[in-house]
């Protein structure tokens, strides 16, 4: 599978470290977690643009109602250039790498009311950026902009994620920026509210 970790920040400045006030938001080609298995089935893992990104589980946003679910949908692009980080850098050197974060109602797994997906964030990406991949550290946790992961499978990514940092490489890695609105978002595909407390 493939993964793509959102940071939403106030700073102008293009950093790897985290400001009190930001919030990470994490989501990977799986719809829920045990459906992780079918992960090589499901995922275009040549393109990091012909895929959709999930939260997975459930989160709750401050001042709203209920749990809610995340995902973030690329707009069509052309694929052209040598692997999937060269067919990125194409996309945004011909500012087509355009993403849209959307949101719904949590949908459980025996109900079959799903609602419909709901925009709430336009994220076109316009670089790459040299990134200090010791000090940048997403962390599913990180709910400075009031939305905060909930229930069992978030609470078992605490030791993934952990696990996961220490084995990352070491040294500067190029990741796409995206200056957009205010709070700016930082898009970085691993494998990668416009306002300020809800969606």
């Amino acid at each position: 599978m493939l993964g793509l970790a959102l940071r939403f920040t106030s700073s102008p400045d293009i950093t790897a470290r985290a400001g009190a006030s930001d919030q990470d938001l994490l989501l990977a080609t799986i719809r829920r977690p045990w459906t992780m298995a079918l992960a090589p089935l499901s995922t275009n893992h040549r393109d990091f643009l012909a895929n959709h990104y999930f939260a997975v589980s459930p989160f709750r946003v401050e001042g709203q109602d209920g749990e809610v679910e995340f995902r973030i949908v690329p707009a069509p692009t052309a694929r052209e250039g040598h692997g999937r980080a060269g067919s990125l850098a194409h996309a945004i050197a011909r500012r087509e790498a355009v993403l849209t974060l959307e949101v719904r109602p949590y949908r459980r797994v025996l109900d079959l009311r799903a609602a419909p997906w709901r925009p709430i964030a336009r994220i076109a990406l316009v670089r790459l950026v040299e990134i200090d991949q010791d000090a940048l550290r997403f962390d599913p946790f990180r709910d400075g902009r009031g939305i905060g992961p909930v229930g069992l499978v978030h609470s078992l990514r605490i030791a993934t994620y952990g696990a996961s940092q220490h084995a990352r490489p070491r040294g500067s890695q190029r990741v796409a920026s995206s200056p957009g609105a205010t709070p700016r978002e930082r898009a970085a595909p691993s494998g990668a509210r416009p306002h300020p407390r809800a969606p």
